[in-house]
């Protein structure tokens, strides 16, 4: 009858989180499974509730009764969790893979003194090289990120704690950490989305991000384009409603031809086209999963959730987890 038609954004049925699968029932309560499939609870205790964070171990955190708790496979029952908020925090609340966040060296070990956080060389623990912060994330690809009381940022090597580098721009940590600051806290690929305040006379003139490539300089970007995250090397960016996945090494690895479109998560991202037909692309741009399903849940755990309208739900699992 010549009304617009409206997408509206689909609450799906059967999605992953953290490795842990999720089915919503017609009575409005939860289903809950392990990434095998198996059964943890037929009906969720509504008081349960899975966090966006994990603890030193890497176990997602669920939260009951204001206590900590993660699911132990082997006894198949929820156990008391070490989990610290202040101590385990990656910088993301949000569905992040195991890896995410992790240390990739022992030569540096963060300190805790006085209610401040710094980093220390392994060989040498008292001895704080860089202390008194706030925020203090774990060291990724060579470089450490430490945060002051107001936000800004510190970012120094491995191998130089006692040098600030980069000091020649005022970089903040973002205004947000849920899904739209992937690619903020860590470099990925020699690359780090980052917040460039000025600010004069207390009042801060000018705030944008910009990408930081790990020599110090600036990664320029398609223009025009809008940053909705970046993460496996991969940053997914929109323009006029169209989204594409651009390549940390300057190319396009699908040209933004799209009108739906996910991150990455795990090496994979679900695209297509809103009210049509979804797929699931690696970081090479190649097709995982051709243009089938109605709608697609991102990636979590190497679980993926597929909806067709003719064959109903898929649970898809990945054969290698990146």
């Amino acid at each position: 009858d010549g009304e617009e038609v409206q997408y509206v954004e689909y609450s799906p049925l059967l999605y992953a989180r953290m490795g842990f699968l999720f089915r919503q029932n017609e009575d409005g309560t939860l289903s809950l499974f392990d990434k095998y499939g198996q059964v943890i609870y037929e009906t969720m205790p509504g008081n349960l509730v899975l966090l966006a964070a994990r603890d030193k171990h890497d176990h997602p955190v669920f939260m009951q009764d204001n206590k900590y708790l993660y699911f132990n496979e082997a006894a198949r029952a929820f156990q008391p969790s070490s989990y610290d908020p202040s101590k385990d925090d990656r910088g993301l609340v949000y569905d992040y893979p195991s890896h995410f966040g992790k240390s990739d060296t022992d030569h540096i070990v963060k300190v805790y003194t006085d209610g401040t956080v710094g980093y220390a060389y392994a060989s040498n623990p008292i001895k704080l090289i860089a202390s008194g912060y706030q925020k203090a994330y774990a060291p990724h690809e060579g470089f450490v990120l430490l945060a002051g009381k107001n936000g800004r940022l510190s970012i120094r090597s491995v191998e130089k704690l006692h040098v600030p580098l980069f000091t020649s721009y005022s970089l903040y940590l973002p205004a947000t950490n849920g899904a739209e600051s992937m690619g903020y806290f860590y470099f990925d690929s020699g690359l780090m989305r980052c917040r460039l305040k000025v600010i004069h006379n207390n009042k801060t003139t000018s705030d944008e991000e910009i990408i930081l490539t790990d020599k110090g300089a600036i990664f320029f970007l398609p223009a025009g384009y809008t940053v909705l995250s970046y993460s496996d090397g991969v940053f997914l960016l929109e323009k006029d409603g169209l989204y594409g996945y651009y390549s940390h090494t300057g190319n396009w690895i699908t040209a933004p031809v799209y009108t739906y479109a996910k991150p990455f998560h795990e090496g994979l991202a679900v695209c297509g086209y809103r009210n049509g037909k979804k797929c699931v692309i690696d970081t090479d741009g190649t097709f995982q999963i051709p243009l089938y399903f109605d709608e697609i849940t991102s990636c979590s755990g190497g679980i993926l959730c597929g909806y067709s309208h003719d064959t109903g739900w898929s649970v898809l699992q990945k054969t290698k987890l990146s």
